[in-house]
């Protein structure tokens, strides 16, 4: 049974009043920005994650992932002797305690903006991030996940170098597109290693979540298609843009995915 769930971070409400709000627009689960020390809705902060698990029970809204976006911006790359790349290490394993901790069963780790896979030595750090976070959550109950700019090709050379069982690849069914990656050979390559989650999003003239699931020019159809002769069976989280008009787009998505997998 498919369950369809949202991103905070294209929610028309911040703090936890996102729960309330995603849980009234009918999805089921939720990925939550895991954010900093320091900032204000970090989850890791005692008070202010208590004030997100209690909303989440309210609105019988269960929480799929935690994005550890922070390093997007930080930049986790440049080996130990990086400072920042240390500060990521540490908020990575954070946010495995907190996910351990809450009963969230996956940690994800963006390699976007100042942490993108260029290169042979950005790839080599990368995995040795990925390595370093995977064995941290052994015992904990907690998968870790890459979200990268890669295709199928990179995305398996990246969980050969990481060479642990706790990896899984996140896919997204836009991303690639704007990096001029093939999503369908994506899928295909690295299916053992995918998480049971995937990011569901459409776009048009190359802006992602501006288009309803299946309308855009990211493929969607072609994507789903090979979802579901790839047997996956697990959580969709819709990464379209609802922070106006949500009313309206969310139920056209949500009809979307349901002529997909029914």
């Amino acid at each position: 049974m498919f369950r369809f769930g949202a991103s905070q971070w294209f929610i028309d409400q911040t703090g936890p009043a996102v729960m309330a709000r995603a849980g009234g627009l009918g999805f089921q689960t939720i990925h939550l920005d895991f954010g900093r020390p320091g900032e204000p809705d970090h989850l890791g902060a005692r008070e202010q994650g208590e004030s997100y698990r209690s909303a989440a029970r309210q609105n019988n809204l269960e929480i799929g992932a935690f994005g550890i976006r922070a390093v997007e911006h930080i930049g986790m790359l440049g080996g130990p002797s990086s400072q920042n790349a240390q500060k990521c290490r540490d908020i990575i394993h954070a946010g495995i305690d907190t996910a351990a901790e809450w009963g969230v069963r996956l940690i994800y780790i963006p390699s976007f903006f100042a942490s993108e896979i260029k290169d042979d030595a950005t790839l080599e750090s990368t995995a040795d991030v990925l390595r370093e976070a995977c064995t941290y959550s052994e015992g904990k109950g907690v998968e870790v996940a890459t979200e990268n700019t890669l295709g199928g090709a990179g995305n398996a050379r990246l969980v050969a170098k990481v060479n642990h069982k706790k990896l899984r690849v996140l896919v997204d069914t836009y991303n690639p597109i704007l990096w001029g990656q093939n999503v369908q050979q994506l899928i295909r390559a690295i299916r053992p290693h995918m998480c049971d989650q995937v990011h569901a999003k459409d776009g048009k003239d190359g802006v992602m979540g501006n288009a309803v699931l299946g309308e855009g020019d990211g493929q969607f159809d072609e994507t789903a298609k090979v979802l579901v002769e790839e047997n996956f069976q697990g959580t969709i989280i819709i990464e379209n843009n609802y922070l106006k008009n949500a009313e309206s787009r969310v139920p056209a998505d949500f009809a979307a995915l349901r002529r997909y997998f029914s």
